[in-house]
């Protein structure tokens, strides 16, 4: 069962998958566990030691940003989103057609590519 496996995707790049799920481009830190373990049954299934992993990547990975939460959003705490300098060198890239093959590493640029090429724009 899938519930034994964990994904082969790394914890930047979810946290991408959950921030872009939302149309505002925004989302708390609860909801994103939430997306993770409701996506990936590996992490439903295991110790909540994987959402300290994903509070590392929030801190430590310059593609995301702390912003207020939305008004009249429930709930502690800030919401996390794609950052601004991010976001704007994807879309200049994307737009000049300078995204080759994403580099293994490169996870949230590659999710923004991935939700681009199906949805043709990303949640501000």
């Amino acid at each position: 069962s899938n519930r034994y496996i964990k994904p082969p995707q790394s914890y930047a790049s979810m946290i991408t998958q959950a921030i872009l799920s939302t149309p505002e481009g925004s989302i708390s830190l609860a909801d994103i566990y939430k997306f993770i373990s409701d996506n990936y049954a590996f992490y439903r299934f295991s110790q909540m030691a994987w959402q300290n992993s994903v509070r590392h990547n929030l801190s430590l990975n310059k593609a995301f940003e702390k912003v207020p939460k939305r008004a009249g959003q429930q709930g502690k705490g800030m919401n996390w989103k794609i950052s601004d300098e991010v976001r704007r060198d994807f879309l200049n890239k994307w737009n000049a057609g300078k995204l080759s093959k994403i580099r293994r590493g490169a996870s949230v640029t590659r999710q923004l590519q991935l939700h681009m090429s199906k949805f043709g724009e990303i949640p501000a």
